[in-house]
């Protein structure tokens, strides 16, 4: 500790200073341990940023990868499967919507056509996923990490993307094949 009236160190635990006797203000008192940048506890309110959610109002890895990978990568903390079937209900209900649609165009007289519908339906599909991931992480973990969140759903975002770049040049390889 530094004498604020001399300004010389002495121990931190002295109740007077060792060179003029001034008393030490802090003596007796709770030593406040430094931040470093520790991880919050996951049920500090303050560990969020008060009401923000680290999902925001997007979740990529709900985007690219489902409701399997973002399942998958934060199952620890939704400990349930409603999260997942939730997200397969809707899923399923947006592959559906656009196989009809798919279906009640005779794509042989728009061939051209196409491989941009089939674009627009999964940017469709990644924008309506990564909305209710979000709504719905938020509403299953409204006290989540903001660290563990980001670490998590990088391997999310990572396995996802992968997994929509396969679906997807599987679904325009497929389309093609159908217009020959």
């Amino acid at each position: 500790m530094i004498c604020k009236k001399c300004g010389q160190e002495f121990p931190d635990d002295m109740s007077n200073c060792l060179w003029c006797g001034a008393p030490n203000e802090d003596f007796g008192k709770e030593p406040v341990p430094p931040d470093w940048g520790e991880e919050k506890d996951d049920d500090d309110p303050d560990a969020l940023g008060g009401d923000q959610h680290p999902a925001g109002n997007f979740m990529w890895s709900a985007a690219l990868g489902g409701p399997i990978f973002s399942t998958i990568v934060h199952y620890r903390k939704l400990k349930s499967l409603r999260f997942f079937l939730e997200l397969a209900l809707a899923n399923v209900a947006i592959k559906f919507l656009f196989r009809v649609l798919d279906n009640s165009i005779d794509w042989t007289e728009f061939p051209l056509l196409a491989p941009p519908a089939v674009i627009f339906s999964w940017v469709i599909h990644v924008c309506v996923m990564g909305k209710l991931g979000a709504w719905r992480i938020k509403a299953y973990i409204p006290k989540y990490n903001v660290n563990e969140y980001r670490r998590r759903e990088k391997i999310g975002v990572i396995l996802g993307l992968i997994f929509f770049i396969v679906m997807v040049t599987l679904e325009i390889l497929f389309t093609l094949w159908k217009l020959r």
